[in-house]
């Protein structure tokens, strides 16, 4: 592409793909939503209208240069990712979309016929896509009573860190005290770390909508410790937490965050077996997005946390990820 277009400015969103896309088995770069006559476009015209997606998502794409080769004027998406361009038959022939850290796609042998509105959903790739680090999950366990444990992980991925060296599985002696023993070796950890690598950790989406909130890097302390307390993590774990979350999450303006909460952490993060079973067990899994503005180009609507009790023989781990919407400049 021409270099006058690398000093466009540049923002990208990407988030999980929804259920619709991953079903369909989609791997072209678009898809045609439909094509029909329309007299109220003027003879010798057609129109070219849609959205720009990212691919593993769905997710709109603004500022997502649109135009046709032959002529030296592009448009931009909007911040929900749409497009319209009135162009001419048998002069606008290759269509084009491009962004900065995303690959080019040209359209150079679609069928434009006079005076047809045709709709595209446009889906683009990154072009530096990287695998995403499962940051921090650390595990704690308590007991009201002297037991031995074995705790199993299993990522969804491949295991970059643990601490102590996991060997298929770790053995811990657990009681009432604030820290575990290994039974091999009889060292003490105040909790089990681990981190890996994935290729596929997204924000869900429910109804075309993002559950979550999006707040600014001033308040960020203050919901840390509201939605930490409600979903039952204990001072400690909470000043863990906050202290390891709160700079990467305070880099830019305001920040988008969504929870996996115990089985959808279980699901889409990395499985757990613990024996004995625990009595209760909380797993707390969040994803983090620093923002430059407060909206993302669709809705994010408040997500619901529910709260959690201790009992006997507890169990609680908590991670996170954080989830580039802007690509970084190549």
């Amino acid at each position: 592409m021409k270099n006058w277009f690398l000093l466009s400015s540049i923002f990208g969103f990407g988030l999980s793909a929804s259920a619709e896309d991953r079903s369909s088995g989609l791997t072209q770069n678009y898809t045609v939503v439909s094509d029909l006559k329309d007299e109220t476009i003027a003879p010798g015209n057609f129109v070219v209208e849609g959205i720009v997606k990212m691919f593993s998502s769905g997710f709109p794409l603004e500022d997502v240069l649109v135009g046709f080769i032959e002529k030296p004027v592009s448009y931009s998406t909007d911040s929900l990712g749409r497009f319209r361009l009135v162009c001419e038959l048998n002069k606008d022939k290759q269509l084009y979309f491009y962004k900065t850290g995303w690959a080019e796609i040209n359209i150079d042998n679609y069928p434009f016929k006079d005076q047809h509105r045709i709709t595209l959903s446009v889906y683009m790739h990154q072009d530096n896509h990287e695998n995403m680090i499962k940051r921090k999950p650390v595990i704690y366990l308590y007991a009201d009573q002297e037991k031995d444990a074995e705790i199993r992980i299993n990522p969804k991925g491949e295991f970059t860190f643990t601490y102590p060296e996991y060997k298929n599985g770790w053995n811990f002696k657990v009681n009432s005290e604030v820290t575990i023993s290994e039974i091999k070796t009889g060292k003490k950890y105040p909790y089990l770390f681990w981190e890996a690598s994935s290729e596929n950790m997204f924000y869900r989406q429910e109804n075309g909508a993002v559950p979550g909130f999006i707040i600014s890097s001033s308040d960020v302390i203050p919901f840390l410790e509201e939605k930490l307390t409600l979903l039952g993590l204990n001072q400690k774990e909470q000043t863990d937490f906050i202290t390891y979350w709160g700079p990467l999450m305070q880099t830019k303006e305001n920040c988008l965050i969504q929870f996996m909460i115990d089985d959808e952490y279980e699901n889409y993060v990395a499985e757990m077996s613990v024996h004995p079973k625990p009595d209760a067990i909380r797993r707390v899994y969040m994803f983090i997005s620093p923002l430059d503005q407060n909206s993302i180009g669709m809705p994010v609507i408040p997500q619901d946390l529910k709260s959690f009790e201790r009992s006997g023989f507890t169990v609680v781990e908590w991670g996170g990820s954080i989830i580039q919407l802007t690509p970084q400049k190549i």
